[in-house]
């Protein structure tokens, strides 16, 4: 598409500036101009505006190619983002196992103070001082405007155990975006490997029928020869044309899929635009072909096994179970109460009858009923489930396979 906007910018460019003018001038003066000058002063033109030298030339092996396209690819891109945003995950979930530093100030203004009033003689009446108090006294029980701030400092304890299967979630995870990353590079070799050697073999088989034509042409020289010396039938001449028209229609052919393929290449890499290919052939090794490596007598359990091992898909499967293990155990770690060892500072300016500074250290459990409800009862779905399934074995149940 970019190749397009910019062919036809150039274009429009040069019939505004050259072609249009040119025409103008030769209709308005009503100059007699060749057609010939003509033509020459418009690609003149044309060179002067868009001619540039052609790119360069640049030998590319296979691996260079694979480097490229793994450079340039968006889903390999994404898929290493993936891995950061699991990667920073993973820290969030093991920041957990950390103290919590948490404040709350509150700033408050209120309508009215408190009063407390002692009534006249509340204290008693005696006979030599009368009553006391002698009158009603008020006094204040703090101030309109006041600051209530609460520091925090809190360790889980028994969160301990979900917090780490969290962890391990958070560490399938990773291990799941770095399989998938695994994955798209490897979609990415396969893709160049395919295109790099197509094109090796297409220049092969361009070459051949390139001989071929050759060949022919040498051929239908010699029979015409013949047919001129009474030796040979004009249709040995006639069937000679119709191979070499046959053998130019296949090379025709593999020229436009050789292009395909080159601009498919191109795209993969994303570097290459104005640059002429040239591939470079991985068997050739100072322009000697060395023999044909002879297949491997391993048994067919080791390949299985080395599949296996290396599989990204496989990898990913298993990080998947992983994190769905992980997964079980924090549901069965609901019903542990929450238990935190806390250690607690208040300051309060505002009520007089309260120390204006206090400290307090202590063990908080926390209990969610409904949750362990909601938890027994899934437990419960979950057991007469099994039970029923081992009961009933059903005909279409079969085992995941991954």
């Amino acid at each position: 598409m970019a190749s397009v906007i910019a062919f036809g910018l150039l274009g429009s460019m040069f019939f505004t500036l050259i072609v249009i003018p040119v025409l103008f001038v030769a209709v308005h003066e009503k100059r007699a101009v060749r057609a010939t000058s003509m033509v020459v002063v418009v690609l003149i033109a044309g060179v002067v505006l868009c001619g540039q030298a052609p790119g360069e030339t640049r030998n590319i092996t296979l691996d260079e190619a694979i480097h490229l396209a793994h450079g340039q690819n968006k889903m390999v891109h994404l898929a290493y983002l993936k891995i950061d945003e699991a990667k920073a995950k993973l820290t969030q979930a093991r920041a957990d196992y950390f103290p919590v530093v948490s404040n709350q100030t509150d700033a408050m203004h209120l309508n009215e103070k408190e009063n407390l009033t002692i009534p006249k003689g509340a204290l008693g009446t005696y006979s030599s001082d009368g009553a006391i108090p002698g009158n009603n006294v008020s006094i204040s029980l703090g101030k309109q405007d006041l600051i209530l701030s609460t520091t925090t400092v809190t360790q889980p304890l028994s969160q301990l155990f979900k917090i780490h299967a969290g962890v391990t979630a958070a560490r399938a995870d990773t291990a799941i975006a770095r399989a998938d990353a695994q994955h798209a590079e490897d979609e990415v070799t396969l893709n160049v490997t395919k295109i790099y050697l197509n094109l090796l073999g297409l220049e092969k088989r361009i070459h051949a029928v390139e001989l071929r034509i050759q060949a022919g042409e040498e051929k239908i020289s010699e029979a015409r020869n013949a047919v001129d010396a009474g030796a040979a039938l004009i249709t040995d001449v006639q069937q000679g044309e119709a191979e070499i028209a046959d053998a130019h229609h296949t090379l025709g052919v593999l020229r436009d899929t050789e292009d395909d393929l080159r601009v498919d290449l191109i795209i993969c890499s994303d570097s290459l635009w104005k640059t002429e290919i040239q591939l470079s052939d991985p068997l050739e090794v100072d322009g000697i072909l060395p023999d044909a490596p002879t297949a491997s007598k391993a048994p067919l359990a080791d390949w299985s096994a080395t599949a296996l091992a290396h599989n990204p898909e496989i990898a990913s499967a298993s990080s998947t179970l992983d994190k769905a293990n992980a997964g079980l155990r924090a549901a069965k770690y609901e019903f542990i109460p929450d238990v935190s060892a806390y250690a607690e500072h208040v300051y309060q300016s505002g009520v007089p009858l309260l120390a204006e500074s206090s400290a307090t250290v202590g063990i908080r459990r926390e209990l969610d009923t409904f949750r362990v409800w909601q938890a027994n009862r899934q437990s419960a779905r979950a057991a007469i489930a099994s039970s029923s399934g081992t009961r009933e074995s059903k005909p279409y149940a079969r085992p995941c396979a991954y």
